[in-house]
Parts: structure tokens; C-alpha cells; sequence
């Protein structure tokens, strides 16, 4: 056995990836590095990433058919799927799926940076665009969610009464536990308030309108899900959670990031919205569903959900304590920022035609006061 063949093996054996996996898709590689959850291929055919995908086959099928859609109508800031050296376009082996896809050289972007944040903007405005028309396959109803968000707030809502409930009847509390009931009640609140916003809003139009054109979100638009290449050309990489579901879905989510990666800066929602009509327009009625999604306090019901229903088995106690103590220090700047968002909204549909209005931005305690609007 050569030495880079025992080399290999010995790589293989240390990131419990099976030679196979090598042989299927013909490479001959000279390196295996990890990269946060794939691993990085230096073979003869250039660097290629591959994927242990920890879903269900379904699951595979329907990212893979929405990135063929993408490249199909348009949209190439995307790494499709190597074939098998028998065509298919993933590997099953031993009951794990494997994708392939060629590595994109660049860097992950940065949220608090406003050029890597406008590309991830315009990029995420194409990608919509290019989504329309998708029709998932058969028997992905799981991830079709058009008209969802009542059913789904009300369930949230009703787990953290659940939890609640379950721990005021144990013996004892932990410190974790004592801060969650502290609080949960004005979180229930601001949930039954996301509900009124969201029963008053257009919503249901949206979905009626978006459902009839077809399409779908990536719905885990993170900052290391987006790679800048030097170009300064975005990528998008894992359609892991890809649903179908109105835009302002995405578009909530990235201003959210991009706030919390900027310390609650009101700014960022200026910028996403300003990039993201430089590709794509945005109507009132998106900005109006925009409030109810920002209401429902997603962090909290996140951390809650993960602690109690044990889903970061590998966390220790403390970091679920640092994370929660961080949401509660943060909350008075998310609030903040809802008072904010809610007079630049009005702002918005007393203007006959609208641009997004300019901010007058203020050091902490984070205050906002409207700059005159900007007429179109």
C-alpha cells in the first residue's frame, strides 16, 4: 500500500468517513480537513466539500430540488450536487446520506460589516426571485408552510405554559428554572400580542398571493451559510431547512441577525430593506407582517425549547444559563428597537409612494428618533 493511500485510510478511519464514499465518486484525494460540520477534499479534481447529511432522505430530495430550481431559473451563487460516479446525486451508505459539491473559496460573511450585510440582502432578493415557480415534491407537506404562523405562535405560546407548569410542580428549581418563571409571563404576553398584530395584518393575502406564484425560503440564512468570495460575489450554502413560505419570512430572519450582530443598531433594518428593493420591491403590506415577526420573541421560546426538551444534550447547565441571561439583558434593546420599528412602519404608509426612512441613531441606551421621510 502506497504511503498516501495509508494516509488516506488512516484520515478516513480518524473522521469515521468510509473509503467508499472516496471510491463511489472516483476522487483521488490528497487531504481531508474539517470545516465546521463538512469536511474539506483536496483531490485531483480541485477542493471538494463533503456532507454527512443527518436528515431524512426526504428531507435530501427537497433541498436538492430546490437548488436545481435556483440554477435552473437563473440563480448560480449556489454549490450543487456532485453525481456518483453512477449519475445519482447523492451517496447512501450504511444508512447515512452523503453529498458531494465543489468548495466555494471565499469567507464567511459578517453581519455587522454593511457591505458584507447589503450583499447577503441582494443575494437573499435573488434568490427569492429565482425560487418562484417551485413546487416541492410529493410528500413534503412538512415543508410546505404557507399560512402557518397562527397555528404555529399559538403552539409555541402553549409550550411555555406547559413548561411552566411543570416546573412550578417540581421540589426543586434551578437557576435556569427560577429565571424562566420570572419572566415566561411577559414573554406569554408579547405572544398574544404577535397574535392581535398578526390576525390585523395583511398576512393572509401575502400567503394567498405567494402560494399561487410558488417558491420557498432558505429559512437558516446565517452568516456562515453565506460565503463572500474576493469577487465579492455571495454564495449560499445548506438548504438543510428550506420551506415554502411568504419572503418576509427570510427577510425578517436576516434583519434579526443582522440587529443582534450589530448591538440592536435600528441601521441594519434600514440597510437590509434598501439593498434588498435594489433587486426586488418590497410592498407595504410586507412591512406591515414584518411587525408581527419581530413581536414574537423567538429567542426566548428558542433557548426554552432546547433546554427542556433536552435538544443540546452536549451543553453544560451554564451555557444555557449564559445564554438565557443574555436574552433577558438584552430584551430592553429588542424593545427598543419594536417602538422604533413601529413608528417607522406609520412612517412608511403615510408616504403615498415609500423608501425606507433615514434614522437618526443615538448612543445606549439605544433611542431612535425618525429623520424626515425620503420620498420616492
Amino acid at each position: 500500500m502506497s504511503k498516501t493511500r495509508k494516509k488516506l485510510r488512516e484520515l478516513c478511519r480518524q473522521y469515521d468517513l468510509g473509503v467508499q464514499i472516496l471510491e463511489t465518486y472516483a476522487l483521488s484525494v490528497r487531504d481531508i480537513i474539517p470545516v465546521r460540520k463538512v469536511f474539506r477534499l483536496v483531490t485531483d479534481r480541485g477542493d471538494i466539500c463533503l456532507k454527512r447529511f443527518n436528515h431524512s432522505e426526504d428531507s435530501l430530495n427537497f433541498s436538492l430540488s430546490a437548488i436545481n430550481h435556483l440554477v435552473t431559473h437563473g440563480f448560480t451563487q449556489v454549490a450543487p450536487f456532485l453525481p456518483t460516479r453512477k449519475g445519482q446525486p447523492y451517496l447512501k451508505l450504511n444508512n447515512q446520506l452523503y453529498v458531494l459539491t465543489n468548495w466555494i473559496d471565499g469567507r464567511e460573511s459578517d453581519y455587522a460589516n454593511p457591505a458584507d450585510l447589503r450583499i447577503a440582502a441582494r443575494t437573499l432578493a435573488n434568490l427569492h426571485l429565482a425560487s418562484q415557480g417551485f413546487v416541492p415534491p410529493p410528500g413534503h407537506d412538512h415543508r410546505v408552510r404557507w399560512g402557518t404562523w397562527p397555528d404555529t405562535f399559538r403552539n409555541r405560546r402553549d409550550e411555555l405554559i406547559t413548561f411552566a407548569e411543570q416546573i412550578r410542580r417540581q421540589a426543586s428549581l434551578t437557576r435556569f428554572d427560577v429565571a424562566f418563571l420570572n419572566h415566561v409571563e411577559q414573554y406569554v404576553t408579547q405572544i398574544e400580542l404577535t397574535l392581535t398584530q398578526l390576525a390585523a395584518s395583511p398576512y393572509e393575502i401575502l400567503v394567498a398571493r405567494e402560494s399561487m406564484m410558488g417558491g420557498f425560503c432558505h429559512h437558516d440564512f446565517a452568516h456562515h451559510n453565506l460565503v463572500i468570495t474576493n469577487g465579492g460575489i455571495g454564495y449560499v450554502l445548506d438548504f438543510d431547512y428550506a420551506i415554502c413560505d411568504i419572503r418576509i419570512h427570510d427577510i425578517g430572519s436576516l434583519i434579526l441577525r443582522a440587529l443582534k450582530a450589530a448591538a440592536w443598531d435600528f441601521g441594519q433594518v434600514e440597510l437590509v430593506l434598501r439593498a434588498y428593493q435594489e433587486v426586488s420591491p418590497l410592498s407595504k403590506e410586507e412591512l406591515a407582517v414584518l411587525q408581527p415577526f419581530f413581536t414574537f420573541p423567538q429567542d426566548f421560546w428558542r433557548i426554552a425549547v432546547d433546554h427542556y426538551y433536552g435538544l443540546k444534550p452536549h451543553w453544560p447547565q451554564a451555557k444555557f444559563q449564559r445564554k438565557l441571561d443574555r436574552i433577558l439583558d438584552n430584551e430592553p434593546y429588542r424593545q427598543a428597537f419594536l417602538e422604533t420599528y413601529a413608528r417607522y412602519f406609520e412612517q412608511a404608509v403615510e408616504n403615498s409612494s415609500w423608501q425606507t426612512p433615514r434614522l437618526v441613531v443615538h448612543s445606549r441606551p439605544r433611542i431612535w428618533r425618525l429623520a424626515s421621510p425620503t420620498m420616492a
